[in-house]
């Protein structure tokens, strides 16, 4: 079995993403990508139904920030068809793509750049974009027929959606998944999807830059303290 090996420390995350689907490419045959943070509980079995019938071109799928100039999915569960990673990877080939140190900025700008025909799946009621490993309601046997993902799931939230998983299976009750239609994203949100790095506030406003002139920011080597903390705040319960 084939291993990612490792990748030195410090790396934004755009350069991270380049050299995963430059290593992958060339390997495995593969439709879709998903690049998931490693605090949500993802249901596996009800996104491998549902991923059958989603378009295999074009796709730009999860949950969606709707704010004027900064239309993106956010990098905690972002999925992109095959088509847009060539396209991308082609674009560093030319010597063309940009660079951000923000993993959602980066991957919205090089999907504003595209030439494809852009399907903007907002999901933004099953992937679950807050701390739903602290929230009682997400705690039921049916979690993973109504929801996709839930993210601020810590260790020990992460071992109770399995849990309640294993024993919604024991029922032997066929599992009914929420599958929904992809809507045209003009009827969810009102702002034109054209990303603009210029809208964010300035502490989360960086220049993009040339991939291939290898650019570094200060925040590519910053933790994200509040998040990590956060983290090893639940993970002690």
């Amino acid at each position: 079995m084939e291993t990612f090996g490792s990748v030195a420390g410090g790396f934004a995350f755009a350069e991270r993403l380049l050299w995963i689907w430059e290593w992958l490419l060339p390997r495995y045959n593969y439709s879709y990508f998903l690049r998931i943070d490693d605090d949500h509980f993802l249901c596996v079995d009800h996104l491998l139904h549902e991923i059958q019938s989603r378009p295999r071109n074009g796709l730009y799928w999860g949950f969606i920030h709707c704010k004027p100039q900064i239309v993106r999915v956010d990098e905690a569960w972002l999925m992109l068809t095959v088509d847009l990673i060539e396209e991308i990877l082609q674009a560093k080939m030319n010597s063309s793509l940009l660079c951000h140190p923000y993993g959602d900025q980066a991957v919205a700008l090089w999907i504003t750049a595209s030439s494809k025909n852009i399907t903007y799946f907002m999901d933004n009621d099953r992937i679950v974009h807050k701390s739903a490993g602290r929230d009682p309601k997400f705690f039921r046997r049916d979690v993973c027929e109504r929801f996709l993902s839930l993210h601020g799931s810590y260790p020990t939230a992460m071992h109770r959606f399995w849990l309640l998983l294993k024993l919604r299976k024991r029922d032997r009750v066929p599992m009914h998944y929420h599958v929904i239609n992809i809507k045209p994203f003009s009827k969810l949100c009102s702002y034109s999807p054209h990303f603009n790095y210029k809208g964010f506030i300035p502490e989360y406003r960086f220049e993009p830059k040339l991939c291939s002139k290898n650019p570094k920011w200060r925040i590519s080597n910053q933790r994200h303290a509040g998040r990590e903390e956060e983290g090893e705040r639940y993970s002690r319960y």
